[in-house]
Parts: C-alpha cells; sequence; structure tokens
C-alpha cells in the first residue's frame, strides 16, 4: 500500500483525494468526513488536509477480503480497527455507527 503513496507529499489536500481516485469528488469526501467515513484529518483555518499515513491506515482498514469469508466468521473486516471506530464512538456519543 505505501508502495502507491510513495510520490505523494505529506499531506494531501481534497482535490489530491478526488485526482487519486478515492473519492468521486470533493463534496462526496465532505459527506464522507461529515459522517466520519473518511480518513483523519487535520484542519488549519479553513484548509484541511490529510496526512499521507492516516490515508493509508484509513484504507488498511477498510480492505475487503471477499464477502464470502464475512458470512462465514459473521464479523466485519475491519473489526480490528480502532481508529475510526474511536472516532465514530466520540460521534454518536459512545454509540457505534453500524452503517
Amino acid at each position: 500500500m505505501e508502495k502507491f503513496f510513495k510520490d505523494c507529499p505529506e499531506f494531501l489536500s481534497s482535490g489530491d483525494l478526488v485526482k487519486l481516485g478515492l473519492y468521486p469528488t470533493t463534496g462526496a469526501l465532505y459527506f464522507a468526513r461529515r459522517r466520519g467515513k473518511s480518513p483523519n484529518f487535520i484542519k488549519i483555518g479553513r484548509r484541511i488536509v490529510y496526512p499521507k499515513h492516516s490515508i493509508i491506515e484509513f484504507l488498511e482498514c477498510n480492505m475487503c477480503k471477499g464477502r464470502s469469508q464475512d458470512i462465514k466468521t459473521n464479523k466485519s473486516n475491519n473489526e480490528n480497527c480502532t481508529t475510526h471506530t474511536k472516532l465514530n464512538q466520540k460521534k454518536t456519543k459512545g454509540k457505534i455507527d453500524e452503517r
């Protein structure tokens, strides 16, 4: 995964994530960010940047291994990813968003 991002700067903008194909539009990224379903970001004034390591971690946490494996184990692939689970718990006041 890190090989894909090796030529990228340490911080990427919303437009950069769209250019990489991670989101279709900056508007889609905005709504994902509001729902807590985007990589962790840093807000500096009105500007939002995404640290490269945060994007890599987000993609690894959301990696799919295959539907048949999910059905057999009856678990989500990203249950072991605690960073984004904690973020969702904070936004929903302790209730994990199961969407």
